[in-house]
């Protein structure tokens, strides 16, 4: 029986190796939900390209550091003990690369600041240093009106997205907490305004006044919170984004719209931090796709956990700006809002993305049942889409523009559990073992030792 033993156990390593390699997110899924299993990293390995092609002396450099985000849902307790481990892990960077820290994201377990540039490639293999990341200035141009475009009211939108009827429900975004990231907000308004950087929540710039009025005027019951990121010039660090994420969650944000992107690799910090802010704490986030064209989606919004929203005029046509790549849907680009204090015209990604995410927040608003659960926003939105041609999801259009009515019949669609993960893969293993099996048995019938 020697052979018919050494066959067992061949069995057992071959499934688990076909169980391995058929789920290639297995580590992340288990991980999740149970800390003693370590397969695979949380956060990939990575440097990126700009950190290893700068010139600069001092480089400022965004870093997600061992053994990286809180899993646990957020609470001043878990805070307490992240911030710990990352000043720790700081304080020593200090002393041994010369580091000069000036910003923490201690929840993704990350902090931002300037490191020697020859130090560069020894920090990045430090063992308590996951990735490194160029801490861009990130940039939101003024949205200016153009020749020969229709720019549409705000009532306008609302009846061309047919929002009426999610209202008619008495779905106007009560209980429901949604912020944006951006350039502050109005002087005129009495709402929750917090800072990333103990500086003046007020917008200086205009573009965070733009975002507000869409959001009030689409979501008017909603609770609305503005978290600054972007000084008086429209310009943030990578690093001030991501604080404004963790801001949002650890301030029990529902929906977060972020009208703003960088350009980005395979890998970036900014589009990291969002799908740990969803798949982690089940902060939902909004995010225009760019106004590059064919330079392809910006990031965050091309996190396969963040909602990519593009622009059409009111043709429904998409516009030449809105950038292609990973759409999910779309809003309208031209519209007319406000900006410091007055109506303006204005283009771009960033008007449309805070339709939808406002539009989200109604729908919450009639679901309260789904504020607690981890609902697969991508996929709701692109059931609640009309389509647009080209017909079916296209990389300029998404599933298409986002319907009030449609959204209004829509029922939450949930992400799937770790045990529905788990489930096609049991199966498959299930059925290796049961072939190899049962060879063994015939082979061991015809008297095979």
């Amino acid at each position: 029986m020697g052979n018919y033993k050494r066959l067992i156990i061949a069995v057992a390593v071959v499934g688990i190796i076909a169980f391995i390699y058929i789920t290639p997110s297995l580590g992340i899924a288990l991980t999740d939900e149970f800390p003693f299993f370590t397969i695979g990293p949380q956060i990939t390995h990575a440097m990126t390209q700009d950190v290893l092609t700068t010139t600069e002396a001092r480089v400022p450099v965004v870093m997600f550091l061992s053994p990286g985000p809180m899993k646990e849902r957020p609470s001043m307790a878990i805070y307490g003990q992240a911030e710990r481990q990352v000043m720790a892990i700081s304080v020593r960077l200090m002393t041994v690369y010369n580091f000069e820290p000036y910003r923490y994201s201690p929840l993704f377990g990350i902090v931002a600041g300037w490191l020697p540039r020859e130090k560069i490639q020894q920090v990045y293999a430090d063992p308590n240093v996951i990735s490194i990341d160029y801490d861009r200035l990130i940039t939101v141009p003024k949205l200016q009106s153009m020749p020969g475009i229709r720019y549409l009211s705000l009532e306008e939108v609302i009846a061309l997205d047919n929002i009426g009827v999610m209202w008619g429900k008495g779905w106007r975004g009560e209980g429901v907490k949604i912020a944006y990231i951006d350039s502050g907000a109005p002087s005129s308004v009495a709402i929750e305004a917090l800072s990333v950087d103990n500086v003046s929540p007020i917008d200086f710039y205009g573009h965070g006044s733009m975002v507000y009025d869409v959001i009030s005027k689409l979501a008017p019951s909603a609770h609305i919170v503005s978290i600054k990121v972007l000084d008086e010039f429209g310009n943030g660090r990578l690093s001030s984004v991501i604080r404004g994420i963790e801001v949002a969650v650890m301030n029990g944000v529902h929906v977060v719209n972020m009208s703003l992107g960088a350009p980005a690799g395979l890998w970036d910090s900014l589009s990291e931090a969002a799908s740990l802010a969803s798949e982690y704490y089940g902060v939902k986030i909004f995010a225009a796709s760019g106004n590059v064209g064919e330079q392809g989606t910006l990031s965050p919004a091309r996190s396969s956990q963040v909602v990519s929203v593009g622009a059409i005029d009111e043709n429904l046509e998409v516009t030449p700006y809105s950038s292609r790549g990973k759409v999910d849907t779309v809003g309208f680009g031209d519209i007319r809002a406000m900006w410091l204090g007055q109506i303006a015209d204005e283009s771009g990604t960033s008007c449309a993305s805070p339709q939808a995410a406002a539009m989200y927040a109604c729908w919450l608003s009639g679901h309260p049942e789904a504020v607690q659960k981890n609902v697969d926003q991508i996929a709701l939105v692109g059931e609640a889409s009309l389509d647009l041609p080209p017909a079916g999801p296209d990389r300029y259009t998404g599933w298409g523009l986002l319907s009030g009515q449609v959204l209004a019949e829509t029922e939450p669609i949930y992400a799937p559990s770790l045990w529905e993960k788990l489930a096609l893969p049991f199966i498959l293993l299930a059925a290796v073992v049961c072939i190899i099996a049962g060879i063994a048995i015939i082979r061991i019938k015809r008297g095979w030792e």
